[in-house]
């Protein structure tokens, strides 16, 4: 609250009412938070599923570049909260944005077949709240183990959020030690302090590894974690990855 933009705008349609409450811009993450009402029951995750431009943000977010993450909360049996966060994983991060958030339907994430269909658009103008980043290239921020490393890279911390920002060096061949069948490596993270408090967070995965190069120094993948910030009597934080590996055991099922 200290830190987001107060908008309270509301807009209706067939039979739903959404308010935008609060949004805010880190320069890293574009955060919208919402409210629907509505008599009919939406189901237990229903999400505004929409489209969100911003003319600064250039032509590089429209296909790729982005990664947006949902979630909602049923608070009573007419109203939902929930809130929608753009990952700007790429691209510029301008100071200020002007930001139109258009959609079509209200989609329930427990069974993405039960659509809504509704109509809304809200424009939003956000400044970019003030952040300081940490390079840890060539710091030895690093894991190793056999077929995989994973390192910090950079860090980027602003007053509601703190990023980190990874790259992680897969020998799938090597780690799910198979050569010629289906296989997939899925990196997962988990960050802890020493106080033993363990964050939420927000993953970008990046594009994923590729299962085809011979050399380790080969495909580099680079995901994100975005937490909350750390806690001020926090004197190190722990970042865990976790590998989970999937080979196929039939022809249409995989493990």
């Amino acid at each position: 609250d200290a830190h987001a933009t107060e908008i309270g705008v509301t807009t209706e349609s067939n039979g739903i009412s959404i308010t935008v409450t609060d949004a805010v811009y880190d320069g890293e993450n574009i955060t919208i938070a919402y409210t629907m009402e509505s008599e009919r029951d939406l189901g237990e995750s229903p999400v505004l599923d929409g489209e969100l431009d911003a003319e600064e943000l250039q032509s590089m977010y429209k296909d790729y570049g982005f990664f947006p993450k949902h979630s909602t909360k049923k608070i009573s049996d007419s109203e939902y909260a929930g809130f929608f966060i753009y990952q700007l994983s790429e691209g510029p991060k301008p100071d200020e944005i002007h930001v139109t958030w258009n959609g079509d339907n209200v989609v329930n994430l427990a069974n993405t077949e039960i659509e809504h269909a509704w109509d809304w658009s809200f424009q939003l103008t956000l400044n970019a709240l003030e952040g300081e980043t940490k390079e840890f290239v060539g710091a030895g921020i690093h894991s190793e183990t056999d077929g995989i490393g994973v390192a910090l890279t950079k860090m980027t911390e602003t007053p509601v959020s703190t990023t980190l920002y990874l790259s992680e060096k897969v020998d799938v061949r090597k780690v799910t030690m198979e050569d010629k069948e289906w296989r997939g490596i899925l990196m997962e993270y988990l960050v802890t302090d020493d106080l033993g408090n363990e964050y939420n967070m927000i993953y970008y995965q990046d594009t994923g590894h590729s299962t085809d190069f011979q050399d380790f120094e080969g495909y580099l993948s680079k995901p994100r974690i975005t937490t909350t910030v750390f806690h001020e009597e926090a004197t190190s934080i722990t970042i865990t990855p976790i590998v989970n590996v999937y080979k196929k055991i039939s022809e249409d099922g995989f493990l």
